[in-house]
């Protein structure tokens, strides 16, 4: 299975006071398309035996998929190993509208991008603990703009992670962050 959700193009709007909750695997898979979170997913508990494993364990993008939280999106209480949000290819975008929120799990990665997908950041990552909050991979972009506002975490190695020639702008805040790691902000490696 891919999901509870599993888009293959299309549009799928995630209203607010929508929920995606109480579940082992995964809340969204999209293979293509746009996906918006406007209501909450939470208390999700990624699972191996899922495709593509534990990456993406709310969200995962792929084929051209774009995906967005708008003000009202939550993703919290996810637990397992991988990543939050996963999302990888050239074509593949994902947005945080300001008000929207990933917080409040451990031993996960918030955000992971990878082969040139992008990342435009708007809203909220806070309380994460032993996970970094933004990878970037492979050829990634990330933007924290103005109101993106990535604090109070417990991260390791970092709080941003760039590797292999991923890029970052910030606009926004990156503060009050601890790292049990290697630094306590931003992480750029140059090795692939």
């Amino acid at each position: 299975p891919a999901g509870a959700v599993w888009a293959q193009g299309g549009t799928l709007l995630m209203e607010a006071g929508a929920e995606i909750r109480n579940m082992v695997g995964r809340a969204i898979y999209a293979d293509g398309g746009s996906i918006t979170i406007g209501g909450k997913i939470y208390n999700i508990k990624g699972d191996v035996d899922m495709w593509q494993g534990t990456e993406g364990v709310a969200l995962h993008l792929r084929n051209e998929a774009v995906g967005s939280m708008s003000a009202t999106g939550e993703i919290t209480d996810i637990k397992g190993s991988g990543n939050a949000v996963f999302a990888t290819g050239e074509a593949v975008r994902f947005t945080m509208k300001h008000g929207s929120k990933i917080h409040n799990f451990a031993n996960l990665c918030g955000v992971y991008m990878k082969n040139s997908s992008q990342l435009y950041m708007d809203g909220e990552i806070s309380k994460l603990s032993e996970a970094v909050a933004v990878s970037l991979n492979d050829g990634a972009a990330g933007e924290i703009q103005s109101n993106g506002f990535i604090h109070d975490n417990q991260c390791t190695p970092a709080v941003v992670y760039l590797r292999a020639g991923s890029q970052l702008t910030i606009h926004g805040k990156i503060n009050n962050n601890e790292s049990i790691g290697n630094c306590a902000a931003v992480y750029i490696v140059t090795n692939g």
